[in-house]
């Protein structure tokens, strides 16, 4: 079984983009993703409802750099 620092390496080099992704998943699996893989929880219903209506092109990547650029990010990376 892998060690939770293990997993956390693996979901932060999927959220920087070092591995290949092998598919192109929905909105609410990516954003559920990107809450669960790094936190362990998922989106509010407020988070995961503002996501959805969304319509830019760039949401995707626009989610990941507030992930990444808050503090939870770097508190559950560092913990």
């Amino acid at each position: 079984m892998a060690s939770l620092k293990t997993c956390r390496c693996w979901a932060v080099s999927r959220l920087i983009g070092d591995e290949p992704v092998a598919e192109i998943c929905g909105d609410q699996q990516f954003r559920r993703r990107t809450s669960l893989d790094p936190f362990g929880r998922r989106p509010s219903p407020v988070e995961l409802d503002a996501f959805l209506a969304d319509s830019a092109q760039d949401k995707r990547q626009r989610a990941i750099d507030k992930l990444v650029n808050g503090g939870e990010f770097v508190e559950e990376l560092f913990s």
